[in-house]
């Protein structure tokens, strides 16, 4: 099973899809010639933090996506308590778009939550906010 986190997006990998590239370099302020090297930053980003302990919480929403396996909307949850998608936002790995979680307890305001943490990142130029 493959996972993508609710709330955030991260820059893209795959250039097989021109539209997505070109909105996601406005989004992003970059060219698109730098969303690869970015999604990959972001990548080995993931990859250290699912290095430790997690925990997956889902409901098995469809993700979709050009693979062939399932993949379902999730929150990844370190083995400290941090949300990987908060530390992808924090990184400035990420930003805050796309499928909101129904989340059960003190992130009532999930979306708003994120873009915040988006906002601390671009004011502070960190990762693809300093480009």
């Amino acid at each position: 099973t493959n996972w993508r986190l609710y709330g955030v997006d991260c820059a893209e990998t795959d250039t097989r899809e021109p539209e997505r590239l070109k909105e996601q370099a406005l989004a992003f302020h970059v060219p698109e010639s730098a969303l690869n090297d970015w999604g990959r930053r972001a990548a080995e980003f993931s990859e250290k933090f699912l290095s430790r302990p997690f925990r997956v919480m889902t409901l098995r929403e469809d993700a979709g996506g050009a693979s062939k396996k399932n993949r379902y909307y999730a929150i990844i949850i370190g083995a400290d308590g941090k949300l990987l998608h908060e530390a992808l936002l924090e990184a400035g790995l990420a930003r805050a778009y796309g499928m909101p979680a129904e989340w059960p307890d003190k992130h009532a305001r999930f979306e708003d939550h994120l873009k915040s943490l988006e906002r601390k990142a671009r004011a502070a130029k960190v990762g693809i906010w300093s480009e």
